[in-house]
C-alpha cells in the first residue's frame, strides 16, 4: 500500500517488495542500473528528488527555501554562526574562472534514498553534522522554522 501511495517505480526494485524486514531496509533499497544520458552538458542528479533550490554562491549565504536564507558556512559545517569568507569561497574552486553553485535535493517518501556521484569523482572528506532529523516536505518547512539547523 505505501509504494502504491507514493508512486514507488516497483520495476526498479532488485528485490522482492515483501522482502524488506523494516521500512529503513525499503527506503535504502537497491534498484536495478539505470541507462544515463550521454549528453556531454546534461546535468545529472545524485538522487531520485526534487530540486527546491539551485544557485550560484557569491557570498556565505543561501536562499534555501520560500526565502529562507541560512549561511552557507553554518550548513557545511554545523556550527551557529561561522562565517566563510570570501577567500574560502574561492578557494573552493579548482578553476578560479568557475562558478560555485549550491542545490538542495528533497527526496520525497516514495524516492530511492541512496546517493550516487554521477561522474568521477574522488572524495576528500566527509563531514557529518549531528542534529535533529525534521521533515523537510515543503509543507512542513512552510511553516516550521530552522528546519535545515
Amino acid at each position: 500500500m505505501y509504494a502504491k501511495t507514493y508512486k514507488v517505480r516497483l520495476g526498479d526494485i532488485v528485490e522482492p517488495i515483501d522482502s524488506f524486514e523494516n521500512f529503513l531496509a525499503f527506503f535504502t533499497r537497491q534498484i536495478h542500473p539505470r541507462e544515463l544520458d550521454p549528453a556531454p552538458k546534461a546535468m545529472l542528479s545524485p538522487a531520485d528528488s526534487k530540486v527546491l533550490c539551485f544557485s550560484e554562491v557569491t557570498r556565505d549565504e543561501a536562499v534555501i527555501v520560500k526565502g529562507i536564507k541560512y549561511n552557507i558556512g553554518e550548513l557545511l559545517t554545523g556550527i551557529s554562526d561561522y562565517k566563510l569568507n570570501e577567500e574560502t569561497i574561492k578557494g573552493m574552486k579548482t578553476n578560479p574562472n568557475n562558478k560555485l553553485f549550491q542545490i538542495v535535493l528533497y527526496l520525497s517518501p516514495g524516492d530511492y534514498h541512496r546517493y550516487h556521484s554521477p561522474c568521477d569523482a574522488h572524495l576528500k572528506s566527509r563531514n557529518h553534522i549531528i542534529g535533529k532529523l525534521l521533515p523537510v516536505k515543503e509543507k512542513y518547512v512552510k511553516t516550521h522554522s530552522n528546519v535545515y539547523e
